[in-house]
């Protein structure tokens, strides 16, 4: 079903089962009932596995993209392992999806803040549908509510105002 519907989807939107996308950033296979995704750039191997052990131990947040199994540490890599599989990007079709895409996106935020977490790269892309549900996904430039920017460092047209004007470190 999902390699049907890619077709009605922009080239690049979605990676068919099985393949793997290749990016500066990451590689990530789609499999038939969760996601490898290896991730080169991000917060850091310490921060994000405190990140996902945190969301291994809550056993689901509404609206946050779930840890399928623990991740593990390459040399140059972080493995993630997670599910549900869905489409990233794909907008509400009416008021009735905005509203429940909205509220389940704060949900997830909620979460996140209310432990001293901030997701940092908030985008439509980042927002995937799936199992009839919105989720909040690529958490790799998630830290702490305290943290320094380090190698972050979104597109212009996502920059937040913090750290407009600042040079990136990659």
């Amino acid at each position: 079903l999902l390699v049907a519907m890619q077709r009605s989807f922009p080239d690049g939107s979605v990676i068919s089962l099985g393949s793997t996308m290749i990016t500066t950033s990451s590689a990530v296979s789609v499999l038939n009932n969760h996601v490898i995704k290896k991730a080169f750039k991000h917060s850091g191997f310490e921060v994000l596995k405190q990140l996902y052990d945190l969301l291994e131990e809550s056993c689901g947040v509404e609206g946050l993209i779930r840890v399928y199994k623990s991740p593990k540490q390459g040399r140059n890599y972080l493995a993630l392992y997670l599910e549900p599989v869905g489409f990233c990007g794909r907008l509400p079709r009416n008021l009735a999806e905005a509203k429940a895409a909205g509220r389940r996106i704060l949900l997830a935020l909620q979460f996140l803040h209310s432990r001293s977490w901030v997701h940092r790269d908030i985008r439509a892309s980042n927002v995937m549908f799936a199992d009839q549900n919105w989720y909040l996904v690529d958490l790799e430039w998630a830290n702490t509510d305290n943290s320094e920017l380090g190698f972050f460092c979104p597109q212009d047209k996502w920059t937040p105002p913090e750290i407009d004007g600042k040079n990136c470190q990659w």
